[in-house]
């Protein structure tokens, strides 16, 4: 992977890696000694900003360009991204992304909130996937950036012959995967994708749940308590098929957590 300390931009944030070829560890991550802290000054959120969530029953992509705040949002890809009725999680709305795979380049479809998020909180989404799917590459759903660098992904691959959840971390390029026995995701049934994230001064602990189970823990991220976040969730892949590729994306929320 060749962006991963170069200044994010729209492409650099999607180019998410394939697990393929890399070292893999199964279990806890001990912080690397260089994990960056680009914004260890950054002002904390005001309280009104979260919980903040995105259910699309206006029909359109407004919850996320809405500027609440230092935080905003937006899209990239947006001519592969479409508010519809044909199914929805909650409502009658939901978003759907439909992308032409070529099996080289990296292609994306993205929804994004930017800017100083709460230390302690849960950032969700829910995927639906109407047919299977093959995985020779990788299929990212939700990203973590910071303003310098890519940080942590929950991607799918195809582990037994079957997609399951994953997590990336681009600053020491390692891969993550379920303790047996894994989970594998559904298809042509919604499922929920959460990250829980906790930064404190000692450490900063990520797990990732589908459907309210924990398949991995780390229990230091690496991420920085007052760091700025870039959060994004829908699709970045580059060799998968069926192609085009439909995902449907729905009810996402960015949620504080009390204090322990």
């Amino acid at each position: 992977m060749s962006n991963e300390r170069a200044l994010v931009t729209c492409a650099a944030l999607v180019a998410v890696a394939s697990a393929c070829d890399r070292e893999v560890f199964i279990g806890a991550e001990v912080r690397p000694d260089d994990a960056p802290d680009a914004s260890a000054d950054a002002d904390l959120p005001d309280a009104a900003e979260f919980p903040w969530s995105a259910q699309h029953e206006g029909g359109d992509l407004a919850e996320w360009s809405r500027v609440t705040g230092p935080v905003e949002g937006g899209a990239y890809g947006p001519s592969i991204i479409a508010v519809t009725n044909e199914r929805a999680h909650g409502g009658n709305h939901a978003v759907k992304i439909s992308i032409t795979l070529d099996g080289r380049s990296i292609r994306y479809g993205k929804l994004y909130r930017e800017g100083p998020m709460p230390t302690r909180a849960r950032f969700s989404a829910w995927f639906y996937l109407p047919t299977p799917v093959e995985i020779p590459g990788f299929l990212n759903l939700v990203h973590f950036a910071n303003p310098v660098v890519m940080l942590w992904d929950a991607s799918l691959s195809l582990r037994n012959g079957r997609p399951e959840l994953y997590l990336w971390n681009h600053v020491t390029d390692k891969a993550f995967f379920q303790v047996a026995p894994s989970r594998s995701v559904p298809i042509g049934r919604w499922f929920e994708v959460a990250i829980l994230l906790e930064r404190t001064s000692a450490g900063s602990r990520l797990q990732l749940f589908q459907d309210g189970e924990r398949l991995v823990e780390i229990p230091d991220s690496g991420i920085q308590p007052q760091e700025i976040l870039h959060f994004n969730v829908g699709v970045a892949a580059n060799d998968v098929s069926p192609s085009p590729l439909v995902l449907y994306v729905d009810d996402v929320a960015i949620t504080p957590l009390p204090d322990p």
